[in-house]
């Protein structure tokens, strides 16, 4: 049986990082962003509609809140579905870990094969983090502005295509605070993994 572990995280909680890791335990492929677009192009998907789907500088986040809101609904109509089509193909062929990307709504028809996984953490941890990997700001005012505006624009579209709620325990299976150490979050899922899916 192919099962998906899909992540879901705040902006600086390290869940792109984890999510990795429980990839690499398991002995299972990683897709963030990028990765999904290579998949895509395997399958004849064109990787460019897909990237439009979390352009978060865009008004694809916003479909509804500018002029020429036809026009943006349908082409975030249009990457939406080349996301979907890719992480639906990719869950049917083999098991893996699936970061962002709605994938965690887009594979809610069949839960038995899915392990929704939602990672957040405080703040001032985000902060750190995001000084220490992602180059932000030493300003922790700056930095909090940058974490916040990200998180805000990834819920709003979460929102926007699925009608759920970003964050939403409802939503997930699992949600991790990353706070109790990234090898304990991993570990974490790969148990909670081993038993649901039944895996040595």
């Amino acid at each position: 049986m192919n099962f998906t572990i899909t992540i879901a995280r705040e902006y600086g909680s390290g869940g792109r990082f984890i999510a990795a890791k429980v990839a690499e335990k398991l002995g299972i492929p990683f897709f963030d962003k990028t990765l999904l677009m290579d998949e895509a192009a395997n399958i004849g998907i064109n990787p460019l509609d897909m990237e439009k789907f979390d352009d978060e500088e865009s008004a694809f986040y916003f479909p509804m809140m500018n002029n020429s809101k036809f026009l943006d609904l349908e082409l975030s109509q249009k990457s939406y579905m080349a996301s979907l089509k890719t992480i639906q193909m990719v869950a049917s062929t083999k098991s893996s870990v699936i970061v962002g990307r709605c994938a965690d709504y887009i594979l809610s028809d069949d839960l038995d094969t899915v392990l929704r996984v939602f990672i957040y953490a405080p703040l001032a941890s985000k902060i750190k983090r995001g000084q220490k990997y992602f180059g932000l700001p030493k300003s922790k005012e700056e930095c909090k502005k940058i974490i916040l505006n990200n998180d805000k624009k990834r819920k709003k579209y979460y929102d926007f295509i699925t009608d759920k709620e970003w964050g939403n325990p409802e939503c997930y299976d699992i949600m991790i605070n990353s706070d109790i150490g990234i090898e304990a979050s991993v570990d974490a899922i790969v148990s909670a993994a081993k038993i649901k899916f039944g895996l040595e």
